[in-house]
């Protein structure tokens, strides 16, 4: 690694910790849905194994 990519990075990890810490708000938020279980259960249930033989 190169003194350039390794500067970025340590820039990279300092900036994580102060965010962990709060002192520094993150450039980006997401947010993720909760998966619909009983849909998804319900979609592997109608799936059939495939079977060696």
């Amino acid at each position: 690694m190169d003194d350039e990519m390794f500067n970025e990075l340590l820039k990279s990890v300092k900036e994580m910790d102060q965010i962990a810490k709060g002192k520094k708000k993150a450039s980006r938020e997401f947010t993720l849905k909760e998966p619909e279980v009983k849909n998804i259960r319900g979609k592997q249930a109608s799936l059939k194994p495939i079977l060696p033989g």
